[in-house]
């Protein structure tokens, strides 16, 4: 026996479709929708671009993350004295010694998926040794940045200033910190050892 579907009826289509607009409507579903749309084949440098001049740390917008988690980029800056925060396709913490001046204050090792590499291991051992997926992280810098990044990761550049936007600060060579973004897909995968 057929029984028939309540959207059938011309009417209970039109009252779901109006209640499913007021849902997103009500939760902002409709302007994510079109940030994402109006957003869907951004460059990493356009992304980086975006952030460049926000205040201190770069507090990504949900939009924003919710961007960066589909087009595959990661945003890397500091956060306090000592540590370092991965968001957007990755979400990870860090820890570095910020008592260190104009050298590395921590070197920070991501695998190929993403996962930060305990500095114990011998995984990380191999990944310095051989420049791979390494992040340099830099405190109080000699350039006069509270933080920067150097990293062997194809990346942009953006840069935080403290206080916010200041047209002074529009070099990447002034502010508070020369913050990284990159692309998951540019991580390196683990050698591959030779069977001699």
């Amino acid at each position: 026996m057929y029984k028939s579907n309540p959207l059938d009826s011309g009417d209970e289509l039109k009252r779901a479709k109006t209640e499913l607009a007021e849902i997103k409507q009500r939760f902002g579903l409709d302007k994510q929708e079109a940030f994402l749309e109006a957003h869907a084949s951004i460059t990493l440098k356009e992304f980086a671009a975006m952030l460049n001049g926000r205040d201190c740390q770069p507090n990504l917008t949900p939009d924003e993350r919710l961007l960066a988690e589909q087009r595959g980029f990661v945003v890397v800056y500091g956060d306090s004295d000592d540590r370092v925060e991965f968001d957007g396709a990755i979400t990870a913490e860090g820890y570095t010694n910020p008592l260190t001046k104009d050298r590395p204050a921590g070197v920070l090792v991501l695998s190929e998926a993403g996962k930060l590499l305990d500095e114990d291991s011998d995984l990380y051992a191999e990944y310095v040794r051989e420049n791979r997926n390494v992040i340099k992280v830099f405190y109080c810098s000699k350039d006069g940045l509270n933080w920067a990044f150097e990293s062997d990761i194809p990346h942009e550049t953006f840069l935080t200033c403290d206080g916010g936007y200041n047209e002074e600060y529009a070099d990447f060579d002034e502010g508070f910190a020369r913050c990284i973004v990159f692309e998951v897909s540019a991580l390196k995968p683990e050698g591959v050892k030779s069977c001699r």
